[in-house]
């Protein structure tokens, strides 16, 4: 594995990934699991478009990905990038001339190019779907220029998966919204439906499948502005994406916001994805930004990649700055689990998982102005790289570590992002917030100092209890932050000593 850099970093990775579409390289850097994108370049190759006599790869798209091929292995080199894994799809494993290709571009890397069967490719981009999610039940569907992979998958494993020849440089003969582009499509589908036919989510990859989610989140005014995690009903996405097909037809400023290139592959894309709703009988899509790549460094470089709850892993990155420390999160979160169980309903409870998240991470703003905490906690929450959650959970996370600052909390900061939790779920991440500020109020990040008190309900009131020793904790910027849980929850509260 290739680099002549003396400063070698043994936590960098390396995938190219040699599509149907596009030549791609992202670097990554490994920290506590989660990997972590330090560099991606893309560049449209079309190596799908073969000769169509010849079935070979053209010379002008095989010579442009040379000289991209030339491009990376300059930049792997100067950053000393330890590993580097190439692999290559669809239009390279069935072209003609895919050898004499392959050989020379591994000349030029220095490396040797992995040729994934159809199968293997499905199976790679499932592990890296399922490892960047929670709970994955379905199937996952990745969409490239030459090939569709369609896999089943059951409480985070993959079953049946196929490789379809439906891509979005394969229908260039068809019009987007014929019939006859439909019929083509089902044609191919229709004989694997029995494998899927009983999942209702579909988890999308795919580079024209994301820049579609783009351009719905910007169209609908969806209120976290990024891909991975964008859920949709297939009822909402249907009606979406033939407006979309439309607009670009009539030539609309959508243009606008979208490549050149995309224009072309957009349409098809959309109508693919139509067809494989109505086919599959579909419910609701789930966009992920993660698939082959990760599948493959996770394959080929450390099976310790994502292992485990992805959720836990973001926050193990992101508490590197914490000052108060896992071991008093960790109690905050025992501290406050029996007040809060008495308090939320089983419909609306946040529930564990985003609890503990959400208490790991209440300092996430500490080293930021004071007076500006609150709004950066929304933004950084919002915004940060966090697997395993979906944007109505990272919403209910970034209200509730925002609204333990008081004095700065607005509302009115949340009035584009209401219409993803409802009012409950609100009322909820604003109580955790509160009792947030109200256990720093008492203990500032004292592990022993919050382990002598308790706060629960009792007899319907707020009990909080401490030590004779800590009485003045009872008083001032505590007893105004009990007030305020008091007046939250519309129930007293009872002060006990011991």
């Amino acid at each position: 594995m290739s680099s002549s850099n003396t400063h070698k970093n043994h936590e960098l990775r390396a995938v190219i990934d040699i599509g149907s579409n596009s030549v791609r390289l992202v670097i990554y850097k490994i920290e506590k699991k989660l990997p972590i994108t330090l560099y991606n370049e893309r560049e449209i190759c079309e190596l799908g478009k073969y000769n169509k006599r010849s079935g070979k790869l053209t010379s002008k798209s095989a010579k442009k990905t040379f000289t991209l091929l030339q491009r990376f292995k300059i930049l792997l080199d100067q950053v000393g990038v330890k590993e580097v894994y190439a692999v290559a799809t669809e239009a390279v494993r069935k072209a003609k001339n895919y050898s004499i290709f392959v050989e020379h571009a591994e000349k030029i890397i220095n490396q040797k190019i992995i040729i994934l069967s159809g199968l293997e490719e499905a199976q790679l981009t499932a592990l890296g779907t399922i490892r960047s999610n929670i709970n994955v039940n379905g199937v996952v569907a990745d969409l490239g220029g030459g090939s569709l992979e369609i896999i089943r998958v059951e409480n985070d494993l993959y079953k049946e998966a196929v490789s379809l020849p439906i891509g979005t440089l394969q229908f260039g003969e068809y019009e987007p919204l014929s019939k006859q582009l439909d019929n083509r499509i089902d044609s191919e589908i229709k004989d694997h439906i029995n494998l899927f036919n009983d999942a209702e989510i579909l988890y999308a990859v795919g580079g024209t499948w994301r820049s579609i989610a783009r351009l719905i989140i910007k169209k609908s005014n969806h209120p976290i502005n990024i891909v991975d995690g964008f859920s949709i009903s297939s009822k909402k996405l249907e009606k979406a994406l033939v407006s979309m097909v439309q607009s670009i037809k009539a030539n609309s400023k959508i243009k606008l916001s979208i490549s050149d290139h995309r224009l072309v592959t957009i349409p098809y894309g959309a109508v693919i994805m139509v067809r494989l709703l109505k086919q599959l009988n579909i419910k609701r899509v789930i966009f992920s930004s993660q698939g082959l790549r990760e599948g493959v460094l996770i394959k080929f470089s450390d099976k310790r990649i994502l292992h485990g709850d992805p959720l836990k892993i973001s926050i193990e990155r992101l508490m590197n700055n914490s000052l108060r420390g896992r071991k008093y999160n960790d109690l905050l979160f025992d501290w406050s689990c029996s007040f809060l169980n008495k308090v939320m309903n089983d419909e609306n409870y946040i529930g564990d998982r985003l609890l503990r998240a959400i208490f790991h991470l209440s300092d996430i703003a500490i080293n930021t102005n004071s007076k500006f905490r609150s709004l950066y906690s929304i933004q950084r929450l919002e915004q940060a790289i966090i697997y395993g959650i979906s944007h109505q959970e990272r919403v209910i996370m970034s209200v509730a570590v925002a609204s333990q600052y008081i004095d700065q909390f607005r509302k009115r900061d949340l009035n584009s992002k209401r219409k993803l939790i409802t009012k409950e779920q609100q009322y909820y991440a604003i109580l955790v917030g509160e009792l947030i500020a109200f256990a720093h109020s008492i203990s500032i990040s004292s592990y022993q100092s919050l382990k002598k008190t308790s706060i629960d309900i009792k007899d319907n009131k707020i009990l909080f209890t401490l030590p004779n020793d800590m009485m003045p904790m009872g008083t001032g910027n505590s007893q105004y932050r009990l007030k305020r849980l008091s007046k939250i929850t519309n129930l007293p509260y009872l002060i006990e000593y011991y």
